[in-house]
């Protein structure tokens, strides 16, 4: 039975749980921000941009993990760490997430919430980094292995 590795899976429901907690910290507090929109006056303008490009960009964004889980699903043999994978398709999800909660604070202040969400792109960020710095070795380690199994050949008359 394979192994499954659970961690991505859980970064993937720690958002809900961060914001939840954040929001309930915070309570009241919130009330005393104002929406991103009155920093602009209201701008329709400067407004429109800001949401449109945001929104762009987090459909972009929530694109690539669907595309991710659909080359998992084809593949059958993996080239490459499944788990740097799973985890770079939460962060992206998590990237996403930031763009939206973006839109939202123009017109509600929840900049706890969009602030919760940023951190945990950071945490984020830094496993898939960790990751993928680890995986990175062990290509470097299976190319000298290669080089010197074409070297054996070569030698061999193979």
């Amino acid at each position: 039975m394979k192994k499954i590795n659970h961690l991505p899976l859980i970064l993937a429901a720690l958002p809900a749980l961060f914001i939840a907690v954040v929001v309930w910290r915070v309570g009241a507090a919130a009330l005393y921000f104002m929406p991103h929109g009155e920093c602009v006056f209201w701008g329709k303008g400067i407004l429109s941009v800001y949401v449109v490009s945001n929104a762009v960009i987090a459909i972009a964004y929530f694109s690539i993990p669907v595309s991710l889980v659909v080359m998992l699903r084809k593949e059958k043999q993996y080239l490459f760490d499944v788990h740097i994978v799973a985890g770079f398709a939460v962060f992206i999800l998590f990237c996403g997430l930031t763009h939206v909660l973006q839109i939202i604070t123009v017109w509600e202040p929840i900049y706890w919430t969009a602030t919760a969400m940023d951190t945990l792109t950071g945490i984020a960020s830094i496993y898939v980094a960790a990751q993928l710095g680890a995986f990175i070795r062990r290509l470097r380690v299976l190319s000298a292995m290669q080089d010197e199994l074409a070297k054996f050949k070569a030698r061999a008359g193979m």
